[in-house]
């Protein structure tokens, strides 16, 4: 591998020199790499070669690539080229090498017309943070963004307590139930440890309906949204989700989320560990037994539900590890999860453009810092306050 040639032309495109032919050039070799290890190590070596010859800004190694990109992808690599897993993969590594602080990924376009750069106004939105709000059987609100440490509120000999940004219950003593409502909305996530153990993690624009002690056979919930659950194991107390009033999630002990948003096309419910059945509310349940990796899609109250057999686990949970993950996500799906954790909302001027994404970002960026991502895409847009719209 000509390891001293990519140094050369990659010294070329730091310092601003490199002509297109250059730079088309530093990409073929690049992609003339045969395996993932080999690309690893080569980039490696090239990039500390150059830094040390030539030291590189944060910004600097961010334009490294993008302006190979932009060569590569209009003027010399066939159009299928440009979809391939393979360039995908070493334009991934490349970023993974060269990216500080976070993580740059980039977004390959189906074919089109290409448009315009993308205009970011200065105004920065911040991205969401923990907070909900508490509702008591008697109707009362409990702020919990601002509440501080220790018992909030007592309930039926329940106590109510906050610590380090968790709800918790203590139902020791309790001498009955009564209901509870956690919700987040948009902007907001929160964490709740329900009376028996099991901990619920609620993404934004969620809410979750529970006793305030489980002294029913079924322990049972109510979900909107989407939600994480933890739930604690008791063999003779079977625990229950109803979501949307349209479908049941029943399990003994096991760890699965469950995407309801209204707005969504299916109730997703997808399978970490342990065993759930899934069934929707109406005359014909239709059950489904689901298995670690599995995910259920059911479409309507009564609709079929549908089994996915493998699903991407990382891409489901991103949002409780604290991450976008944009992978094969069409471009609206993307759009609803930045309203949500933003608070935001998204506007298109004519259909939604078809895209195809790769990679994850950090949701502790920005709003600004993460259309910076966007503004090397062919995705044309432009925020006014907290509107953001996509252009044709």
């Amino acid at each position: 591998m000509p390891l001293t040639r990519i140094q050369i032309l990659t010294e070329l495109v730091v310092a601003g020199k490199a002509s297109a032919a250059e730079q088309l050039e530093l990409a073929a070799l690049i992609d003339g790499i045969g395996s993932d290890e080999e690309l690893s190590t080569v980039l490696q070596q090239a990039f500390a070669k150059t830094e040390a010859s030539l030291p590189m800004s944060g910004e600097m190694r961010q334009k490294i690539l993008t302006s190979i990109l932009a060569e590569s992808g209009d003027k010399a690599l066939p159009k299928a080229k440009l979809h391939s897993l393979r360039f995908t993969k070493w334009v991934a590594a490349a970023a993974a090498l060269i990216a500080v602080g976070t993580v740059i990924f980039f977004m390959v376009r189906k074919p089109a017309e290409p448009l315009p750069i993308a205009d970011v106004k200065k105004e920065v939105i911040q991205p969401g943070k923990q907070g909900a709000v508490l509702t008591l059987a008697d109707g009362r609100q409990i702020v919990l963004d601002s509440s501080g440490n220790g018992i909030i509120a007592q309930q039926s000999g329940t106590e109510i307590r906050l610590q380090n940004g968790t709800l918790a219950y203590d139902a020791a003593v309790a001498n009955g139930s009564s209901f509870n409502t956690i919700a987040t909305p948009a902007g907001r996530q929160y964490q709740v440890v329900l009376p028996d153990g099991s901990h619920v993690w609620l993404n934004a624009g969620s809410s979750l309906k529970y006793p305030t002690a489980f002294t029913e056979q079924t322990r049972k919930v109510e979900l909107t949204g989407e939600a994480y659950f933890e739930v604690a194991k008791k063999a003779k107390q079977q625990f229950q989700v109803a979501v949307n009033g349209s479908s049941l999630v029943d399990v003994l002990g096991t760890s699965f989320n469950i995407d309801a948003y209204q707005d969504g096309a299916a109730i997703k419910t997808t399978l970490l560990d342990g065993a759930v059945k899934v069934s929707n509310a109406g005359s014909n349940p239709q059950p489904v037994v689901l298995k670690p990796g599995q995910q259920s899609q059911q479409h309507g109250a009564s609709g079929t539900i549908e089994v996915l057999k493998q699903v991407d686990i990382d891409n489901v949970m991103a949002w409780k590890n604290n991450k976008f993950n944009f992978e094969g996500i069409p471009l609206k799906e993307i759009m609803k999860q930045l309203e949500r954790w933003y608070d935001i909302e998204v506007v298109y001027e004519g259909p939604a453009p078809v895209f195809e994404f790769y990679g994850e970002l950090s949701r502790n960026n920005s709003l600004n810092d993460i259309l910076e991502a966007f503004k090397d895409s062919d995705l044309h847009f432009r925020l006014e306050g907290r509107k953001l719209i996509i252009m044709k």
